[in-house]
């Protein structure tokens, strides 16, 4: 009879370790999805508000002061980069203008031409969220 029992508690604890993990690991992902949604909508707000700056420097005619919006953004302690690209017409009418306004790399090429672009990296242990959101240039 104890032999029994020990078998039985045995099988029981298996099947509880086995729930016990398969509950923390649904509960994880489910976090890790929950958190990288909250994270995603808070990249594009932020891609918002920073574009309405600029645009707001635009039309008051002051944007030779949208580096200190830059250098204001990139002081949030999230923000790893901001930067709004210059088109090759935008160039022909306005200039180079900073070295971070060009494209440096295939995305930023793609997102130039219309493409918007969100991924999630890791580097260095450290997990970051890129977003790179086309505006169209427009008069009214």
């Amino acid at each position: 009879m104890f032999v029994h029992s020990i078998k039985d508690f045995t099988f029981l604890f298996i099947i509880f370790i086995g729930l016990t993990a398969g509950i923390l690991a649904i509960n994880y992902q489910s976090e890790k999805t929950f958190v990288e949604k909250v994270m995603q909508e808070q990249a594009h707000e932020a891609v918002e508000q920073y574009f309405d700056s600029v645009n707001t420097l635009m039309i008051s005619g002051a944007m030779e002061q949208r580096e200190v919006l830059r250098e204001k953004s990139l002081k949030r302690k999230n923000i790893l980069e901001a930067k709004i690209m210059r088109t090759k017409a935008v160039k022909d009418l306005f200039g180079e203008g900073f070295k971070h306004e060009s494209a440096e790399n295939e995305m930023e090429e793609k997102a130039l031409k219309g493409f918007s672009y969100e991924a999630i990296s890791e580097k260095n242990g450290e997990r970051s969220l890129t977003v790179m959101t086309p505006f169209k240039a427009s008069s009214h």
